[in-house]
């Protein structure tokens, strides 16, 4: 069953909002290393936040049914 309807496409936005969310003080940009794809039922990508003073930091977006995490 193909529930792509169902799950919501990770934006950088919502990517900016986890990451914002463990990291309140911490300025950062954030940009597309691997856009999202669907793939078994969930959409992976990974981003790529950069912040001055700090090693770039690549995390991957999922996002399936039930949840959207960035790890």
């Amino acid at each position: 069953m193909d529930n792509k309807n169902l799950i919501e496409k990770p934006t950088l936005s919502i990517a900016k909002k986890l990451f914002k969310s463990k990291n309140p003080s911490v300025k950062f940009n954030v940009s597309w290393k691997r856009k999202p794809t669907w793939n078994n039922n969930c959409y992976w990508s990974t981003v790529i936040f950069k912040s001055e003073g700090y090693k770039d930091l690549t995390m991957r977006l999922y996002s399936d049914i039930h949840e959207t995490v960035i790890f």
